[in-house]
């Protein structure tokens, strides 16, 4: 099992009805599993709405990104290979919404408020890691369902 790190920018959400889900990492094989063992996020502008209160949820279908970043050897802490479950990052704004499980993470692993200044951001460190059986995923949520024009860094670490 190797470890890999994939990050991406999602911009600015404009439409209301997408405007909760960030990023989500998806893992599109059939047959293997990865695991998650760290998520980061930063605000890549100033920003002064709620949107910053953010939290982690399980989905179950991939829904329509607009951007999606493979990873690849570069991604592999040795630099050998690339994924072998084909592991996906999808970044907002999303034309059609990934099927969110229930109940959310949120009960665990949650973020306060950030101050709104670009930079700012959390680390939710999963030292026992979360586990994505094959057709799953993990996606970043903000609380506050609003539209905004800042953008967000995600970081996914995961391995499989």
């Amino acid at each position: 099992m190797s470890a890999y790190a994939v990050r991406g920018f999602a911009g600015g959400i404009a439409t209301a009805a997408n405007a909760n889900l960030v990023a989500a990492l998806w893992n599109p094989s059939s047959t293997r599993r990865i695991t998650v063992v760290e998520v980061s996020t930063y605000l890549c502008d100033f920003n002064t709405q709620a949107q910053n209160s953010l939290y982690l949820q399980r989905t179950t279908t991939r829904g329509t990104p607009t951007s999606t970043i493979t990873p690849d050897a570069d991604n592999e802490g040795k630099g050998a290979s690339a994924p072998p479950s084909g592991a996906l990052l999808d970044l907002a704004e999303f034309t059609a919404l990934p099927t969110l499980a229930t109940p959310p993470l949120q009960a665990t692993i949650a973020l306060p408020t950030v101050s709104g200044m670009e930079g700012s951001g959390f680390l939710w460190p999963c030292p026992r890691g979360i586990i994505l059986p094959p057709g799953t995923g993990l996606a970043v949520i903000q609380k506050q369902q609003e539209t905004y024009s800042g953008g967000w860094e995600v970081h996914y670490v995961f391995e499989d």
